[in-house]
């Protein structure tokens, strides 16, 4: 059943951990273009699997892409997201990094793989794998 005034349906809105209601399409923090939606399954089953260790390393992993997005250049004058979120917290994957919400698979516009590894090696201590020509695996690396 839904609370929210401004949601469509189930999936626009989210009960974290510790039972604060928010919507969906919310920054996952202060001032984003990365949502929960872009961190969260599809499925409201699998969204009912949040706990507050995933949803603090959901939150930690994006304000280490916040902060790393915050100093480009390009930055202030977007009117929309640059990033395409493909996958980020998957509670059916029995890899530990993507079961616990500590990896994100990427891509910005305007950027190759290849400028993401290395503008984001310089500027966050977070590990970067290029898996293809514009999309990038980024993750906590203590995870």
């Amino acid at each position: 059943m839904m609370q929210l005034p401004f949601s469509d349906c189930e999936l626009d809105e989210l009960t974290l951990p510790d039972g604060e209601l928010i919507y969906s399409f919310r920054s996952l923090v202060f001032d984003s273009w990365l949502n929960w939606n872009d961190a969260l399954p599809s499925c409201m089953e699998e969204r009912q699997q949040l706990d507050e260790e995933i949803c603090s390393n959901i939150v930690k992993l994006a304000s280490n892409l916040h902060s790393f997005h915050q100093s480009l250049p390009d930055y202030r004058q977007l009117t929309k997201s640059p990033f395409k979120v493909t996958r980020w917290w998957d509670p059916t994957d029995r890899d530990e990094r993507w079961n616990s919400g500590s990896a994100c698979l990427f891509s910005m516009i305007d950027y190759s793989a290849t400028d993401l590894v290395r503008l984001i090696q310089k500027k966050t201590e977070l590990a970067v794998t290029p898996v293809s020509k514009r999309y990038v695996e980024a993750y906590l690396p203590d995870a």
